[in-house]
Protein backbone atom coordinates (compact mmCIF):
# COMPACT_ATOMS: atom_id res chain seq x y z
CA UNK A 1 0.00 0.00 0.00
CA UNK A 2 1.72 3.67 -1.28
CA UNK A 3 1.27 6.25 0.86
CA UNK A 4 -1.29 7.78 -1.40
CA UNK A 5 -3.30 4.75 -1.26
CA UNK A 6 -4.13 5.34 2.80
CA UNK A 7 -6.50 8.38 2.29
CA UNK A 8 -9.35 6.10 0.82
CA UNK A 9 -10.07 3.47 3.35
CA UNK A 10 -9.56 6.50 6.17
CA UNK A 11 -11.90 8.46 4.80
CA UNK A 12 -14.38 5.50 4.82
CA UNK A 13 -13.78 4.44 8.34
CA UNK A 14 -14.64 8.89 8.68
CA UNK A 15 -18.05 8.38 7.35
CA UNK A 16 -18.65 4.64 8.59
CA UNK A 17 -17.20 5.98 12.38
CA UNK A 18 -15.48 2.67 13.06
CA UNK A 19 -13.40 -0.30 11.90
CA UNK A 20 -14.04 -2.18 8.97
CA UNK A 21 -14.08 -5.66 8.69
CA UNK A 22 -10.46 -5.68 6.90
CA UNK A 23 -9.39 -2.61 8.37
CA UNK A 24 -8.15 -1.97 12.00
CA UNK A 25 -6.69 1.09 13.59
CA UNK A 26 -5.06 0.99 17.08
CA UNK A 27 -3.75 4.70 18.51
CA UNK A 28 0.17 2.84 19.51
CA UNK A 29 1.67 6.40 20.02
CA UNK A 30 4.35 5.00 21.66
CA UNK A 31 4.03 1.41 21.73
CA UNK A 32 1.84 -2.16 20.50
CA UNK A 33 -0.96 -2.05 22.21
CA UNK A 34 -1.90 -5.15 24.59
CA UNK A 35 -4.93 -5.73 21.67
CA UNK A 36 -2.39 -6.21 18.88
CA UNK A 37 -2.18 -10.09 18.78
CA UNK A 38 -5.72 -10.50 18.91
CA UNK A 39 -6.56 -8.11 15.73
CA UNK A 40 -3.40 -10.47 13.56
CA UNK A 41 -4.75 -14.12 14.77
CA UNK A 42 -8.20 -12.54 13.51
CA UNK A 43 -7.01 -11.05 10.16
CA UNK A 44 -4.99 -14.24 9.51
CA UNK A 45 -7.96 -16.61 10.07
CA UNK A 46 -10.13 -15.07 8.14
CA UNK A 47 -9.20 -13.15 4.41
CA UNK A 48 -6.37 -10.89 5.59
CA UNK A 49 -6.63 -7.43 6.59
CA UNK A 50 -4.90 -4.18 7.33
CA UNK A 51 -3.45 -3.00 10.38
CA UNK A 52 -2.50 0.75 10.61
CA UNK A 53 -0.79 2.03 13.75
CA UNK A 54 -0.59 5.86 14.53
CA UNK A 55 -4.98 6.69 13.70
CA UNK A 56 -7.26 7.52 17.17
CA UNK A 57 -10.47 6.19 16.70
CA UNK A 58 -11.45 7.49 19.75
CA UNK A 59 -11.06 11.20 18.24
CA UNK A 60 -12.84 10.83 14.46
CA UNK A 61 -9.74 8.65 13.55
CA UNK A 62 -7.21 11.75 13.64
CA UNK A 63 -3.78 10.65 12.63
CA UNK A 64 -1.96 11.18 15.58
CA UNK A 65 1.14 9.60 14.50
CA UNK A 66 3.60 7.26 16.05
CA UNK A 67 6.90 8.22 18.17
CA UNK A 68 9.47 5.60 17.09
CA UNK A 69 8.39 4.63 14.06
CA UNK A 70 11.11 2.20 13.01
CA UNK A 71 11.08 0.31 16.70
CA UNK A 72 7.19 -0.03 16.00
CA UNK A 73 8.07 -1.85 12.62
CA UNK A 74 10.35 -4.21 14.47
CA UNK A 75 8.11 -4.73 17.16
CA UNK A 76 5.55 -5.78 15.19
CA UNK A 77 7.71 -8.13 12.84
CA UNK A 78 8.67 -10.16 16.37
CA UNK A 79 5.28 -10.12 17.18
CA UNK A 80 3.78 -11.52 13.97
CA UNK A 81 6.98 -14.14 14.23
CA UNK A 82 5.62 -15.57 17.33
CA UNK A 83 2.80 -17.29 15.67
CA UNK A 84 2.23 -20.69 14.36
CA UNK A 85 2.53 -20.42 11.69
CA UNK A 86 4.63 -17.28 11.55
CA UNK A 87 2.26 -13.88 9.60
CA UNK A 88 3.98 -12.87 7.34
CA UNK A 89 3.31 -9.51 7.13
CA UNK A 90 4.08 -6.45 4.89
CA UNK A 91 4.74 -4.03 7.40
CA UNK A 92 6.23 -0.25 6.20
CA UNK A 93 6.01 3.30 7.29
CA UNK A 94 3.78 5.96 5.73
CA UNK A 95 3.28 9.16 5.81
CA UNK A 96 -0.07 10.42 6.45
CA UNK A 97 -1.50 13.73 6.79
CA UNK A 98 2.04 15.07 8.11
CA UNK A 99 2.93 12.46 10.97
CA UNK A 100 3.97 8.83 10.41
CA UNK A 101 2.04 6.04 10.76
CA UNK A 102 2.96 1.86 10.48
CA UNK A 103 0.89 -0.15 8.42
CA UNK A 104 0.95 -3.62 8.39
CA UNK A 105 -0.97 -6.09 5.66
CA UNK A 106 -1.52 -9.41 6.69
CA UNK A 107 -1.77 -12.05 4.94
CA UNK A 108 -4.65 -14.83 5.14
CA UNK A 109 -3.06 -17.85 6.51
CA UNK A 110 -3.21 -20.82 4.05
CA UNK A 111 -6.94 -23.35 5.08
CA UNK A 112 -4.40 -26.20 6.04
CA UNK A 113 -2.05 -23.96 8.56
CA UNK A 114 -5.40 -22.37 10.63
CA UNK A 115 -5.80 -21.64 13.36
CA UNK A 116 -3.16 -18.86 12.88
CA UNK A 117 -2.62 -18.67 17.18
CA UNK A 118 -0.19 -16.85 19.32
CA UNK A 119 2.57 -19.57 20.00
CA UNK A 120 2.61 -18.83 23.86
CA UNK A 121 -0.62 -18.46 24.33
CA UNK A 122 -1.60 -21.83 22.86
CA UNK A 123 -4.22 -22.70 20.27
CA UNK A 124 -7.13 -22.21 22.46
CA UNK A 125 -6.32 -19.16 23.64
CA UNK A 126 -4.33 -17.57 21.09
CA UNK A 127 -6.77 -18.00 18.59
CA UNK A 128 -9.16 -15.31 17.39
CA UNK A 129 -11.97 -14.11 14.83
CA UNK A 130 -12.89 -10.99 13.32
CA UNK A 131 -16.58 -9.97 13.79
CA UNK A 132 -18.07 -6.97 12.27
CA UNK A 133 -15.47 -4.40 13.58
CA UNK A 134 -14.26 -6.34 16.37
CA UNK A 135 -11.77 -9.04 17.39
CA UNK A 136 -12.88 -12.57 19.65
CA UNK A 137 -11.50 -15.49 20.75
CA UNK A 138 -12.17 -18.28 18.96
CA UNK A 139 -14.65 -20.88 20.85
CA UNK A 140 -14.13 -24.81 20.79
CA UNK A 141 -16.20 -25.35 18.04
CA UNK A 142 -15.04 -23.12 15.94
CA UNK A 143 -11.52 -24.33 16.20
CA UNK A 144 -12.16 -27.48 15.57
CA UNK A 145 -14.48 -26.93 12.45
CA UNK A 146 -11.07 -25.59 11.54
CA UNK A 147 -8.73 -28.23 12.69
CA UNK A 148 -10.86 -31.42 11.51
CA UNK A 149 -9.87 -30.72 7.49
CA UNK A 150 -6.52 -31.65 8.52
CA UNK A 151 -7.69 -34.98 9.22
CA UNK A 152 -4.88 -37.45 10.08
CA UNK A 153 -1.79 -38.06 8.28
CA UNK A 154 -1.62 -41.06 5.85
CA UNK A 155 2.07 -41.19 4.85
CA UNK A 156 2.67 -44.08 7.12
CA UNK A 157 -0.52 -46.12 5.32
CA UNK A 158 1.22 -46.03 2.04
CA UNK A 159 3.14 -48.72 0.68
CA UNK A 160 7.35 -48.23 0.74
CA UNK A 161 8.77 -48.44 -2.57
CA UNK A 162 10.86 -51.39 -3.10
CA UNK A 163 9.48 -53.34 0.14
CA UNK A 164 8.41 -56.79 0.15
CA UNK A 165 6.52 -59.14 2.67
CA UNK A 166 10.28 -60.42 3.13
CA UNK A 167 12.09 -57.69 4.66
CA UNK A 168 9.83 -57.84 7.42
CA UNK A 169 11.78 -59.47 10.51
CA UNK A 170 9.95 -62.99 10.86
CA UNK A 171 10.42 -63.42 14.98
CA UNK A 172 9.35 -59.32 15.24
CA UNK A 173 6.41 -60.28 13.57
CA UNK A 174 5.20 -63.62 14.79
CA UNK A 175 5.64 -62.04 18.17
CA UNK A 176 3.13 -59.63 17.08
CA UNK A 177 0.56 -61.54 15.49
CA UNK A 178 0.61 -63.68 18.51
CA UNK A 179 -0.28 -60.54 20.49
CA UNK A 180 -2.92 -59.36 18.04
CA UNK A 181 -4.78 -63.13 18.15
CA UNK A 182 -4.45 -63.20 21.89
CA UNK A 183 -6.46 -59.63 21.94
CA UNK A 184 -8.73 -60.32 18.99
CA UNK A 185 -8.93 -64.29 18.22
CA UNK A 186 -12.21 -63.74 16.02
CA UNK A 187 -10.31 -60.77 14.01
CA UNK A 188 -6.85 -62.17 13.84
CA UNK A 189 -7.60 -66.03 13.17
CA UNK A 190 -6.19 -66.02 9.82
CA UNK A 191 -3.19 -65.60 7.29
CA UNK A 192 -4.58 -61.95 6.27
CA UNK A 193 -4.48 -60.51 9.98
CA UNK A 194 -0.94 -58.27 8.48
CA UNK A 195 -3.20 -56.93 5.99
CA UNK A 196 -6.17 -56.03 8.18
CA UNK A 197 -3.71 -53.72 10.31
CA UNK A 198 -2.05 -52.48 7.52
CA UNK A 199 1.03 -53.45 8.07
CA UNK A 200 0.90 -54.99 4.19
CA UNK A 201 -0.84 -52.52 2.13
CA UNK A 202 -1.23 -52.91 -1.82
CA UNK A 203 0.71 -50.62 -3.93
CA UNK A 204 -0.92 -49.16 -6.22
CA UNK A 205 1.37 -47.51 -8.16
Amino acid sequence: MRDDELAEPVAYLHRLGGDLTDVEVKRAHDRLPESTHETLSAFADKEGGILVLGLDEKTGFTAVGVKEAAKLVADLGNLCADFEPPIRASIAIRRFEGVDLVVAEIPETLPAQKPCHLRSLGIYQGSFLRVGDGDRRMASYELLMLLSPRGQPTEDLEAVPGASVEDLDAQLTSAYLTNLRRQRPYRFADLDALRLVRVLVKDEK
